[in-house]
């Protein structure tokens, strides 16, 4: 389990829907059935039929991968690079 998620968002910006635990870091950063899902990791089935449903439903599948090289996007480096110069013009 990680506490941020970087390889989450390294994931999401290859528009590869992401199965993340519902707790911590990782949910703060997909949103459930959005950008991606929440699975605890011994809920074997669900993730299974998560699983199913992506790749039986490609315009599913697309939805999600969107939104997820979208949220990914917030963390770019223009993205860290702006909220840099932001934090120094007010201090």
């Amino acid at each position: 389990m990680e506490t941020f998620g970087l390889t989450i968002i390294e994931a999401m910006a290859y528009g590869l829907p992401t199965i993340v635990p519902p707790i911590g870091g990782p949910k703060e950063i997909v949103k459930h059935e959005v950008n991606g899902f929440h699975h605890r990791s011994d809920n074997i089935k669900s993730i299974a039929n998560t699983l199913h449903i992506l790749f039986s439903d490609q315009s599913y599948y697309n939805k999600i991968s969107q939104s997820a090289k979208e949220k990914a996007k917030e963390f770019s480096q223009e993205m860290f690079d702006l909220s840099i110069q932001r934090a120094f013009r007010f201090v």
